[in-house]
């Protein structure tokens, strides 16, 4: 077992994870949480709704105590595109539904445990776990108005040096 400590490979790993189950992530009225999910801010959305894990940022801090040991936190949005925001009230409706099954399935493995393709060994973080859900309003490139929540991960890990 590793630690992750890849940005890029683990919010990889976190996207192939909501794409095999999102016909497992079922609202109360049988409809699937979200159509696909994809890695990164989309630029144009085909289906909706819509889970994007977005990479935010990586902080490494010199472990107290410990020689040779950084801590890592990695940090993603991974944000729901509900639809365009033409009947607000109509799409308001299932955002919060869909935004806690997700954050449910993401506590049920606080590892997030994954096996690289690039080297073959299985990673995990020492703790993940979602700090924030909210509900905001996206601006898309066109310039249109899109229904959204967001939910915030954290993911702990450490690395060697």
């Amino acid at each position: 077992m590793t630690l992750a400590t890849d940005l890029k490979v683990l919010g990889r790993h976190l996207t192939d994870i909501f794409e095999s189950e999102k016909n497992n992530l079922l609202l109360t009225d049988s409809s699937p949480a979200y159509e696909v999910a994809v890695y990164g801010e989309p630029k144009v959305i085909t289906q909706w709704p819509t889970l994007s894990v977005q990479p935010a940022e990586k902080v490494r801090s010199l472990r107290e105590g410990a020689t040779r040991k950084f801590d890592l936190t990695l940090r993603y949005s991974v944000i729901i595109y509900h639809g365009k925001v033409a009947d607000t009230l109509s799409i308001q409706e299932g955002t919060h539904e869909r935004a806690e099954r997700v954050e449910t399935f993401l506590h049920t493995d606080f590892k997030w445990n994954f096996i690289d393709a690039a080297d073959k060994t299985k990673h995990q973080v020492i703790f993940g776990y979602v700090t924030l859900l909210d509900h905001p309003v996206v601006i898309a490139p066109d310039e249109e108005l899109w229904s959204s929540s967001r939910l915030e991960l954290t993911g702990m890990s450490q690395e060697l040096f």
